[in-house]
């Protein structure tokens, strides 16, 4: 019995491995490599240079098709002009119909052998009509296959004037009245570290899903003004208005804030700069390079005290809260009016 089962096992391996044999399928397999730096930077006029390099990690020699991302294109500036200067197996620039009725940005390299790279130079000039910064990431294909579908995109690359403007708090003053109210004072700083200035925007947040637990106040010398400004949410939100800033320059101004119930611990909120940025005195949109730094927090807390940020009741749970209130409300009432009946 048990030499019957091994010799089925063995016809199954054998008919596996001609099955893999025969039936195994030969293809190119493209990766592409950002070999340049993430950030470009090009004024109207400029021209910079753009290196690529596409892999071919299948088995057989293949061209690759690439092609540029077409949301972005569609959406994008089209002032960015794409010529080859570099390898000569990398083809000249083209452009094809894609999705959202946009025009994508398409060029042919090869063949490149299995295991095999080429690396592809191109200069992008900017033109002087040029109106905003742009992504750039490029996707690939294999070119003997009519399918529509490009894959494995490289690394995003930034292309235009570029900035970077970040927004910081510091705390001081903090004190608790006789009341139990904490009390505090914020200095806002928003920096400009581009090379240019950007135009007035709203330093806030939204109350969507929450609000702040402590009011703000932007009053008197130095202030940061009223606080109605609100940024684009779905609801509402607060906000205080920013003037233009100055490249490499930054932006303070104080707010004052107060607990709206005695203070029981260290409370805070987020505050955020815009994520798209407009140069001061046109409209060129300008791509800010780290998002990361654009939002800081708003601490009610004493002047060095470490805290994470305490979320305050969602409008779901006072919605909750509310009703169950008005449920009790109307239950007590129900029972008192029916014992006051004989």
């Amino acid at each position: 019995m048990i030499s019957k089962a091994r010799a089925w096992l063995v016809a199954v391996l054998i008919a596996s491995d001609f099955c893999a044999t025969q039936f195994s399928f030969a293809a190119a397999d493209f990766r592409l490599e950002r070999i340049s730096p993430r950030e470009m930077h090009l004024e109207l006029g400029q021209s910079g240079t753009y290196v690529l390099r596409i892999r071919n990690v299948g088995n057989e020699n293949g061209v690759a098709r690439l092609g540029t991302n077409p949301v972005e294109q569609f959406l994008g500036d089209p002032n960015y002009v794409f010529t080859q200067s570099g390898s000569s197996a990398c083809g000249e620039f083209g452009s094809e119909w894609a999705e959202f009725n946009a025009q994508r940005t398409i060029f042919v390299a090869g063949p490149i052998a299995p295991g095999g790279s080429l690396d592809c130079a191109m200069t992008i000039f900017r033109g002087f009509n040029s109106w905003s910064d742009r992504f750039l990431w490029w996707m690939v294909r294999d070119e003997q296959y009519d399918y529509p579908n490009y894959i494995n995109p490289t690394d995003q690359a930034l292309l235009g004037t570029l900035t970077d403007v970040s927004v910081s708090t510091q705390s001081f003053g903090f004190h608790i009245d006789e009341q139990g109210f904490a009390h505090s004072t914020i200095q806002l700083e928003v920096h400009n570290a581009g090379t240019v200035p950007v135009r007035e925007q709203i330093a806030g947040y939204c109350e969507d899903h929450g609000f702040r637990p402590f009011s703000t106040d932007g009053s008197g010398p130095g202030g940061c003004g009223v606080d109605d400004y609100s940024p684009s949410c779905f609801d509402w939100g607060y906000g205080f208005a920013i003037p233009p800033i100055e490249a490499g320059t930054t932006y303070r101004c104080l707010i004052r804030l107060q607990s709206v119930e005695p203070y029981d611990r260290p409370r805070g909120y987020s505050i955020a700069v815009e994520l798209q940025q407009y140069e001061a005195g046109n409209q060129h949109w300008l791509i800010d390079t780290n998002q990361q730094n654009n939002s800081a927090v708003l601490w009610l807390q004493p002047n060095g005290a470490v805290a994470t940020v305490v979320p305050s009741a969602t409008r779901l749970g006072l919605l909750i809260l509310a009703s169950l209130a008005a449920f009790a409300a109307a239950l007590r009432i129900r029972r008192a009016s029916r014992r006051a009946v004989p």
